[in-house]
């Protein structure tokens, strides 16, 4: 037993061993490279989610007290019209957002009125480039809350956003 303490005697005092010290300031350098290369691996991460998340995009692009809006498309993806809604001044605008043309389009949409808080059916009357009269299916494009009304009639968006 003595014969390996002394073999581990001198096997310490090599040169290539370091002291207490030295291996605590080793430890020290090699936790602080394992944080930096966590956070750097981070920033990476994070821009990158910021730069192609959609969960990101919408929410940054659609701020609570803004302007939302929601566009009706055709299937082709052709824009038919456009309402916009201020949640500050209790508004909607409406407004044909086709390419103009040569063909007279009349399309029944139905908005959501702040003030009275009820549902009104309006006729919008736009020269198009097409005939959006044989247009089956409407598909609607803008902030989901606005989709899911358009799409359903769901008022969560307007109840929710006006108190």
């Amino acid at each position: 037993m003595e014969n390996i303490k002394e073999q581990l005697k001198g096997f310490r005092s090599h040169k290539w061993i370091p002291s207490k010290g030295e291996a605590f300031v080793y430890l020290i350098v090699i936790v602080l490279l394992f944080v930096w290369a966590q956070l750097v691996q981070y920033t990476i991460v994070n821009r990158a989610v910021r730069k192609e998340s959609r969960c990101y995009k919408q929410k940054r692009d659609y701020l609570r007290g803004g302007v939302y809006s929601v566009e009706a498309r055709d299937t082709l993806d052709r824009s038919m019209y456009k309402i916009d809604y201020d949640l500050v001044n209790k508004s909607y605008k409406h407004a044909c957002s086709c390419k103009d043309g040569d063909y007279a389009n009349t399309f029944h949409i139905k908005a959501f009125n702040m003030n009275t808080k009820k549902t009104e059916n309006l006729e919008k009357s736009c020269m198009c480039d097409a005939d959006f009269k044989t247009t089956p299916d409407v598909t609607y494009k803008g902030y989901p809350g606005l989709v899911r009304y358009m799409q359903d009639g769901s008022q969560d968006f307007f109840l929710q956003e006006m108190r």
